[in-house]
């Protein structure tokens, strides 16, 4: 059995960078190249402690999957009770990431609105478009989070050695 060492140094700048981009597309394109990002990523990252990886994660992760899966669980409940309604798991994560500083009050106060519309069958700007928002559209966005969470769970899985 292999046995890595960790390494200690600092990640630079641009491999801060690169990594917030390697996440971003996992996030993005389904038809990115999970294992070759996946190997991009992990030649860089010191070790999966680091704080800049570990920040990296959290961002992306934090703020752009699980945030949203929580939302859209949210409107759905919203939406098929006619009302709306806020998680005590959302309610938490947006307060933990208020605190880090990676969710604005003004963003929180957004997504109140936005579920509200939702339960209300008020349309909503979705990918810029006003949309009025059914069970079979949150069915899907829920479904597309679902493929991202599974690419990042692949992506920040170190490679076998």
């Amino acid at each position: 059995m292999k046995v890595q060492q960790a390494r200690s140094r600092e990640l630079t700048s641009n491999e801060i960078q690169r990594i917030r981009e390697i996440m971003v597309a996992a996030m993005q394109d389904p038809e990115a190249d999970i294992e070759s990002l996946r190997t991009e990523l992990w030649g860089m990252v010191p070790n999966e402690d680091s704080e800049a990886f570990s920040q990296a994660r959290d961002v992306v992760v934090g703020v752009g999957a699980v945030s949203q899966q929580l939302f859209w669980q949210d409107a759905k409940w919203a939406y098929t009770q006619g009302r709306p309604f806020k998680s005590g798991n959302r309610e938490k994560l947006e307060q933990r990431l208020n605190g880090a500083g990676l969710m604005t009050e003004f963003q929180i106060r957004q997504n109140e609105a936005t579920i509200r519309k939702i339960a209300e069958r008020e349309p909503i700007l979705l990918q810029g478009e006003l949309v009025v928002v059914d069970e079979e559209l949150i069915d899907a966005v829920l479904a597309s989070v679902d493929e991202v969470m599974k690419r990042f769970n692949t992506l920040l899985t170190p490679p076998n050695e």
